[in-house]
């Protein structure tokens, strides 16, 4: 049994052109790969640039973390040095810092994680990617 040849006229090409309907086949496999390959690229380039925000995320989070420790440090510091009811003032301080501390410190590693997650992701665009988990709860926003 033959198949049927399709002939496709275009009004600005001078040719004809003339499809068996293998031809058709190869050029809607040849179509197919490319958007395939064209959206895998695109999840690609959305996954690194997650990946890079989560980057400068947990980098932001580690200086905090590292600040609010120093903050705490001085406020130990200076509750011991302090008379009365400032060293109050600066005990309460430095129990603060110390829980944003512990906060931020979740914050980091759950970036870093994410970074990572999001880094494999990009290495392998066409696997599929697990929710992300919920962020870190901050002490002062309940």
């Amino acid at each position: 049994m033959r198949l049927p040849r399709v002939r496709i006229t275009v009004e600005w090409v001078e040719v004809p052109l003339q499809l068996s309907v293998r031809r058709m086949m190869v050029v809607v496999a040849v179509l197919a790969v490319t958007l395939g390959a064209l959206a895998i690229r695109s999840r690609r380039d959305r996954y690194l640039a997650l990946m890079r925000n989560h980057d400068r995320s947990a980098q932001a989070a580690t200086a905090m973390q590292d600040l609010l420790a120093k903050a705490a440090e001085f406020d130990d510091l200076h509750s011991r040095e302090a008379p009365g009811r400032l060293a109050y003032e600066f005990s309460d301080d430095a129990i603060l810092s110390r829980s944003m501390v512990g906060y931020w410190s979740r914050k980091a590693t759950y970036h870093e994680q994410l970074r990572r997650k999001y880094e494999e992701a990009a290495s392998r665009p066409w696997l599929l990617v697990s929710p992300d988990p919920d962020p870190p709860v901050n002490p002062l926003r309940p």
